[in-house]
């Protein structure tokens, strides 16, 4: 016989207290579950704002430098933009400037000529285009100037790759000047083009 069989009136008593005690555990365990979950979250949210609030902090005091930063980036880009650098090809305005210098610097047998432009191998949103210039020069400080008055009023920016000076017995002593000058264009970005 077991234990309910000898004490039925007992295993009754002891059924619902039992019964009761069982559903209490479960409805406690799950008011912890809850209020533990609840405390974890509100932890959770408590480190995003204080991050959030960090961040913004941060934020601020960098603001005056970002500022300041914008303001010299934007100075950079316009002279860049005013020297003829950020713009298409300006073959009139590079041979206005070479007919311009051959009358300041009485250059009456500069001559020139202009290649085709084409993307640069080294970096390809750049475009080049290639200049030869030649002259005959009885002073050795005009190769000087020359460059120096494209470099101040011809519009965009150019490197020289390549200057050879030779003899001209033609020219009564004179040395005949050829250099190549590549000039370098970019096409001004747009406001879709740029990325923050």
């Amino acid at each position: 016989m077991n234990r309910a069989q000898r004490f039925p009136r007992l295993a009754a008593l002891l059924r619902r207290p039992s019964l009761l005690l069982a559903g209490a555990l479960l409805v406690g365990s799950a008011l912890f579950e809850f209020s533990l979950s609840a405390r974890i979250d509100s932890e959770y949210a408590l480190i995003r704002a204080r991050a959030a609030a960090t961040a913004a902090a941060r934020a601020l005091r960098e603001a005056p430098a970002r500022l300041a930063q914008a303001r010299h980036q934007e100075t950079q880009y316009r002279q860049i933009q005013a020297s003829g650098f950020l713009a298409g090809e300006d073959r009139a305005g590079w041979i206005s400037a070479l007919a311009d210098l051959r009358q300041r610097l009485a250059l009456d047998n500069l001559a020139w000529r202009l290649h085709p432009g084409m993307v640069s191998e080294l970096a390809p949103p750049l475009r080049v285009t290639v200049m030869e210039i030649g002259f005959v020069s009885h002073d050795a400080d005009t190769l000087a100037r020359v460059l120096a008055d494209l470099r101040a009023n011809a519009p965009g920016r150019f490197t020289v790759t390549h200057c050879a000076l030779a003899p001209e017995p033609t020219a009564g002593g004179g040395d005949r000047v050829d250099c190549r000058l590549i000039w370098w264009t970019a096409e001004a970005a747009t406001s879709d083009q740029v990325t923050p």
